[in-house]
């Protein structure tokens, strides 16, 4: 929940620049629209890496308290992986269609495809939960790590790069 949470700062201070006709204004300033871009990825980055570090602490007091920090500290490596995936894929996706529709049209966009990603991801989860179930070996960290590894370094850059070419062609009202 709170990288959601985190998620939705980025987009939500870009509808702030939107609402307040700043990326007009922007346009005359020295900073180009790739700057623009590139601040509002960097924000995201930040606010994942605060959100991660915030939750690494909290398992490792967790584990503190409970008498059990390898295990804790075990489970925050998947969570953790979990919380770079969820973050950088939701902005990821959306950040594109936000930069080139608006924020108002773009979160329409988003929200569908959030919504097609989230059955895909319940239909994995179901299947995952029945494979586990019936005896079947459970999702460790290295399957995770890659996963975050993928959004991290593939779909993020891409995104950047799809964010920044439609921005530059967009007319600014």
């Amino acid at each position: 929940y709170a990288m959601i949470i985190m998620s939705t700062i980025s987009t939500n201070l870009l509808q702030n620049d939107e609402t307040c006709r700043w990326l007009p204004y922007a346009d005359v300033t020295p900073l180009t629209r790739k700057q623009v871009v590139m601040e509002k990825y960097i924000i995201n980055l930040a606010l994942v890496g605060a959100t991660c570090l915030f939750m690494t602490i909290v398992r490792f007091l967790a584990g503190l308290i409970h008498g059990n920090l390898a295990q804790a500290m075990t489970e925050m490596a998947s969570v953790f992986c979990l919380f770079v995936a969820v973050g950088t894929l939701m902005t990821g996706l959306s950040f594109p269609l936000l930069f080139r529709w608006g924020v108002m049209k773009g979160k329409m966009v988003a929200l569908v495809l959030y919504v097609v990603i989230g059955g895909i991801m319940a239909a994995g989860y179901v299947g995952l939960t029945i494979h586990w179930f019936i005896g079947g070996a459970q999702l460790n960290v290295p399957v995770l790590a890659v996963i975050a590894a993928v959004c991290l370094f593939a779909v993020y850059p891409v995104s950047y790069v799809l964010a920044v070419r439609w921005y530059e062609r967009r007319e600014l009202v």
